[in-house]
Parts: structure tokens; sequence; C-alpha cells
């Protein structure tokens, strides 16, 4: 309908009416998105922001909620780089326009506080981070619940700063708030906890990161496989605690469960792959070896994997037909 609704503006009433054609483009795009018809919904923002730009270019907020589409849209398509451009751009044309009041303003500075902490652009991340905790301070209305998300990456970006007690502290109550709002076992308030640990890890406070890591992995669900590849990179984060508090029986046990997660994950880049044998080396031979070498485990492994992804990828067919 909404498409029909796009040609008929245009066709009908011509750019004297864009103002119709435009927010059906928005309406579109949101749709699509939320279809995850992704390709549709690209097409329906850059139409949007075209028209935008082409008619009615001192227009920043609208423009901008074009760029909160595109940069949410990429974000899902994990086109992170392209994404984290988008919400910076949003953000900067929200404050130039005239309503920097807009809900989505502290939405995309905290976005880009996230992304950029994952390309370690920390002082980038810093400040984004900084705007969207001082956006939602002043807008209580705003109820989006990203507030202590935003705080959570402002302590990870602190952390890598070397501003490590203000790290804790932001890391601390936000990891508190996210239990509040979301509750205990919200996959939300478990990726709080683990990049928390993250941090406690590379801190070398290894009892407080074995502690938030076993409380996430006990309350994840591992029956669905649906959590695999994060139950991995939390066993792996676990084995790397017991190695530093020289626990060699637990790391092995913890390495063991992080290559059964990441064992049948067709996707497993080989480098991943590799960091989760070496892993289990590591743990090995800090518990003592068994009877095999380190290359005809390795050798073993490997093998093991690839006739597991046969299995796995014969059974998909099976049930395909």
């Amino acid at each position: 309908h909404f498409e029909k609704a796009c040609r008929i503006y245009e066709k009908t009433f011509g750019p004297e009416h864009y103002y119709m054609s435009r927010n059906c483009y928005d309406d579109l795009c949101f749709t699509y998105t939320g279809l995850n018809d992704f390709d549709k919904a690209k097409h329906a923002c850059e139409q949007g922001v075209a028209l935008s730009l082409k008619i009615d270019s001192q227009n920043l907020g609208q423009i901008a909620v074009y760029y909160n589409r595109l940069g949410n849209l990429y974000y899902s398509l994990s086109g992170k780089e392209t994404a984290l451009a988008y919400y910076k751009r949003a953000a900067e044309l929200f404050e130039k326009a005239d309503n920097p009041d807009h809900s989505w303003l502290g939405w995309d500075h905290y976005r880009a506080c996230e992304l950029s902490n994952l390309f370690e652009k920390y002082e980038d991340a810093l400040y984004h981070c900084d705007k969207a905790l001082a956006f939602y301070a002043t807008h209580a209305e705003v109820d989006d619940k990203s507030q202590p998300r935003a705080l959570l990456e402002k302590g990870v970006a602190l952390h890598h700063l070397g501003r490590g007690d203000e790290a804790i502290a932001d890391l601390q109550q936000a990891v508190s708030e996210l239990k509040r709002i979301w509750g205990t076992r919200h996959p939300v308030t478990f990726l709080g906890l683990s990049d928390f640990a993250g941090v406690r890890l590379e801190r070398r406070e290894y009892e407080d990161a074995e502690q938030m890591l076993v409380e996430v992995i006990e309350n994840t669900d591992h029956e669905s496989g649906e959590y695999r590849a994060y139950l991995g990179d939390l066993y792996e984060s676990l084995t790397k605690a017991y190695v530093g508090m020289n626990r060699g029986e637990e790391a092995v046990k913890a390495a063991e469960n992080c290559l059964e997660q990441r064992i049948t994950i067709p996707y497993l880049t080989r480098e991943k792959w590799h960091g989760t044998v070496d892993n289990l080396v590591v743990a090995k031979n800090l518990a003592g070896w068994g009877t095999d070498s380190e290359a005809v485990l390795r050798a073993k492994l490997d093998g093991r994997r690839s006739k597991k992804l046969i299995e796995e990828k014969n059974k998909a067919i099976q049930d395909k037909d």
C-alpha cells in the first residue's frame, strides 16, 4: 500500500506536494526494514533523501530522519562502518536543525559511541556517549532504554583511554541499570555483563571476570543453538580468566566448551577457529597434557570440525527436502 501511495503522490501531485511522497518513503523504508527486506528499504530511504535534498535541502531534521533510518538499516546488515557514518551525520543534522530535541538524537549519539568503540576510536566514542547521556539527562520523556547502554559504552571507552577508575564506576552503574530495566536474564543485560567482564579481563581482575561470565553463561539458552557464537565468545573469555588464575583443569573445560559451541558454526572464520584451538592448547599446557601431542590434537580437531560441518550441511539438506 505504501508503494502504491508513493507512486500516486509523485505522479498525481508533482514536486509541489513532495511532503506527502517524502513522508511516504519514510514509512516505506521503515516498513521494509521491519520486514527484513533490506534492499527495498535502502532504496526507499535513498529516494527519500534524494527528494529531500532536491526540493527542501534546508529541512535538516527530515534529512536526519532518513540518515537515522539508513544507520539502523546498515547496522542490521552488519555494515557497521557505513552505519557509523550515517549515525554521526544524523546526530549532526538533528543538532543543526530546528528540532534539536528530536527523540532519535540520543539514539544516534549512542550508536555512534558504540560503533566508535568497535573501530577503536575511543575519543570519538567518549564524545558521542557524553552527548547521548546529556540528551537523556534532559529528556526524561524519551524512554528508549538506551541511557544505561550509552553509559556502558562510555565505560569501555574510558577504560581504553586509561581512565580505569572512572570506567569501572560507570560500568558498575550501567550493569545495575540494565538489570533493573531489562531483568537479569535478558540478552541486553548479558551483553552488558560480558562487556564489563572483558574490561575486567584486560585489567587482570580475573575473579571478578569469572563471576560475571559464569552468571551470563548459566542464564543463556544452551539448547536452541541460537546463541552458539555468543556462548563461544563467553567460554573463550572464561578460559582466559582461568588461565590468568592458573586454574588449568577449569581452563581446559571452558576451552572445550568454547570449541563445542563453535565447531558447527559454518561462518566461523579460520582465524577464529585457530584461536579456539590455541586457547585449548594453552589450557592443556597449564593443566598438563594428555596422551596426544599438540600437533596431533590440532589435526584431530581440524578433522573433527570438517566432519561436523559436513554432517550439519547434510542434515540441513534433508530437513529442506
